[in-house]
């Protein structure tokens, strides 16, 4: 895997991790809608990665 594509699992990593602790945290402070907006954010943050690792696996062919 390139370093470039290293990066970019690493920040989307991240991302999903902040996602999933503003999904706690707005659920325990009563605000369902703004966790459901970051659940929607951390499916699409997912896809993405998926994008990602696919094409990895695409250029070390």
């Amino acid at each position: 895997m390139q370093i470039e594509q290293c990066r970019k699992i690493i920040l989307l990593t991240r991302l999903r991790e902040r996602a999933r602790r503003r999904i706690e945290s707005h659920s325990k402070a009563g605000n369902a809608g703004v966790a459901q907006i970051y659940v929607c954010i951390d499916a699409w943050l997912e896809g993405q990665m998926g994008h990602v690792i696919s094409e990895g696996r695409r250029a070390s062919r």
